[in-house]
């Protein structure tokens, strides 16, 4: 399933970074990691929001990496202070719902809707 927006973007002639990216096996817990690091302070440790909106699970892989990578609105882009093994880390955890186990009622699972 990670390969259909890779695919779709190479018909569009979309980015070969977010390519690529796509293309890696990203890993949850190292993107929480990297969440906490860099995205948290914005947009909040569930993605909940603070100064940065909330955040919704990507429905669209392609765009979620194409926003880390280059910005969009006030959030500028972290195409030089992330490495593409850290965006498609970040990607899993976001598809996680922002939680490995932290918060139940973030997860995308939860009980509690």
């Amino acid at each position: 399933m990670r390969f259909a927006p890779a695919l779709l973007l190479a018909a569009c002639g979309g980015s070969g970074r977010v390519e690529d990216i796509l293309a890696l096996d990203g890993d949850a817990a190292a993107g929480q990691t990297v969440w906490a690091a860099r995205c948290a302070s914005c947009h909040g440790s569930f993605g909940e929001g603070g100064s940065g909106p909330a955040l919704a699970v990507p429905a669209d892989e392609a765009a979620f990496v194409d926003v880390v990578l280059y910005g969009q609105g006030d959030m500028s882009g972290q195409e030089d202070v992330v490495d593409d093994q850290d965006v498609a880390d970040l990607l899993a955890f976001a598809l996680e719902g922002y939680t490995l186990g932290s918060d139940p009622c973030r997860a995308s699972t939860s009980p509690c809707r």
